[in-house]
């Protein structure tokens, strides 16, 4: 018997399956199908109709993967907070890190108090840690015991934040004082610092956070552990002769730790700023990014010997014209990737074209589109000997006649038929294409978009509880 297995997923990825029969895939409560559509219906093609029967499914996975949909209606995640199953509640709980689409809202916030006191404790740590959740309504979480501590130092008031402070510093919880190092919001006094740098379970963190003397500083320099010397670079408060000494220590992740540490002063980054290979991967410089609406800092970094910081300032809005300017003549490629990628309006047109024909990831559709890219720059990417130039062009939206036609004879196939895509198959066709090859074959044919609705409703027969 041929496995039939293919067509729910299909027929859920069609963006043109109608919406009759996408209801009766919705209503006919069969776990493997309502899921199909959950996961493979098209973002922003799922019907509000065919959501609504979904959230009210039998199968705790159906709803929990609704909840997982960037365009489920606002009204039935709110609905769901109630869910009976843990895990629908933990997937609202946690919506704002599992969608990547941007949304103006992810779930209401009257849902988000409603988790806040929900039974299970999994939920209710959800909403501590989500980064969504405002803080007047992560202190509903106070009335948890073994929260309210966490909760009081975060989110509460001056006097219940600095209590909760002292609480758990001077806790015999070293989970609890290394929580209570990680907040910024207050300092340990200088007499709790040496305690808590004599204390090895915590001495790497106050050794990173707290404010340091010049003498503790230069006892736990020169530490055997990397990771405690990694913690003493990163220390915003170290006197700069100490950083740089630990600027050339032997190990990388501790060089690392000073290049990155807060608002380095820009005469001591130019000292230890090393050599970045273009294609190196670098992460940004997350201090600067925070302050990137302050334009004078983003301008000094920006003209820094150090990459990761001007690459950093590649990424920050508004910038400046003479920053901008001088970014795009930068020697490293990723800085002038970087600028290009989110200043495409505003970059040199000869750095748009650079580009074009050096770059091969993902943002290289993009910049092809751009309007500002000259004409003769897409013409000489029609006549490269390189295919992946041809690609550009096929996939530039705005080839003459002449150079479509010229496409549509070039030895690759695929560039061939973008620009001149094969006739639709006729009825019969269709029927053939689902009766030769392997699943596979199959499956891309019944998400044509011009397949015959007829065929998909002769799909949906074969598979119909």
């Amino acid at each position: 018997m041929t496995d039939d297995s293919w067509i729910a997923p299909a027929l859920a990825a069609n963006p043109s399956t109608p919406i009759d029969l996408l209801l009766a895939m919705a209503n006919c409560q069969d776990e493997m199908i309502t899921d199909a559509l959950c996961r493979r219906r098209q973002h922003n093609q799922m019907p509000a109709d065919v959501a609504e029967i979904l959230a009210g499914s039998p199968h705790a996975r159906v709803r929990s993967d609704l909840v997982g949909r960037a365009d489920t209606p606002l009204r039935l995640i709110a609905a769901l907070a109630q869910d009976p199953h843990r895990m629908v509640r933990l997937h609202i709980a946690a919506r704002r890190e599992d969608i990547w689409v941007p949304l103006d809202e992810y779930v209401p916030e009257a849902a988000y108090a409603l988790l806040a006191r929900d039974p299970d404790p999994g939920v209710r740590r959800e909403i501590l840690y989500s980064s969504d959740v405002p803080g007047h309504v992560k202190l509903i979480l106070a009335e948890d015991p073994a929260l309210r501590t966490i909760v009081y130092l975060r989110y509460g008031d001056d006097d219940q934040s600095l209590a909760a402070y002292h609480q758990m510093l001077t806790s015999a919880d070293v989970a609890e004082r290394k929580l209570a190092l990680e907040n910024t919001r207050h300092t340990p006094s200088a007499s709790l610092i040496p305690l808590l740098l004599a204390d090895p379970e915590t001495r790497d963190q106050a050794a990173r956070q707290c404010p340091l003397t010049r003498t503790q500083a230069e006892e736990l320099a020169p530490n055997p552990n990397p990771s405690t010397r990694r913690a003493v670079a990163a220390n915003p408060n170290v006197p700069d002769d100490i950083a740089l000494a630990l600027a050339h220590d032997q190990d990388a992740s501790v060089r690392r730790a000073v290049l990155y540490r807060s608002n380095i002063p820009i005469d001591l980054l130019n000292k230890i700023a090393e050599p970045v290979d273009s294609g190196q991967r670098t992460a940004h410089v997350d201090w600067l990014w925070d302050q990137r609406d302050n334009a004078e800092l983003v301008a000094a970094y920006a003209r820094s010997r150090s990459v990761v910081h001007r690459r950093t300032a590649a990424i920050c809005p508004d910038l400046p014209a003479d920053v901008l300017a001088t970014l795009a003549t930068d020697d490293d490629f990723g800085v002038r990737l970087m600028l290009a990628e989110q200043h495409p309006d505003e970059v040199p047109v000869e750095l748009l074209t650079e580009l074009v024909f050096t770059w091969n990831g993902y943002s290289s559709y993009n910049l092809v589109r751009n309007p500002r890219l000259p004409d003769e720059s897409i013409d000489q990417l029609i006549r490269s000997d390189n295919s992946d130039h041809r690609w550009l062009a096929a996939l530039s939206d705005r080839l003459t006649p002449e150079q479509t036609s010229q496409l549509a004879k070039d030895p690759d196939p695929k560039i061939a038929a973008r620009v001149n895509p094969p006739p639709t198959p006729s009825l019969h066709e269709f029927q053939d294409l689902l009766t030769q090859g392997c699943c596979c074959n199959w499956s891309e044919t019944a998400r044509h978009p011009d397949l015959p609705v007829e065929i998909m409703w002769q799909l949906w027969e074969r598979i119909a509880p």
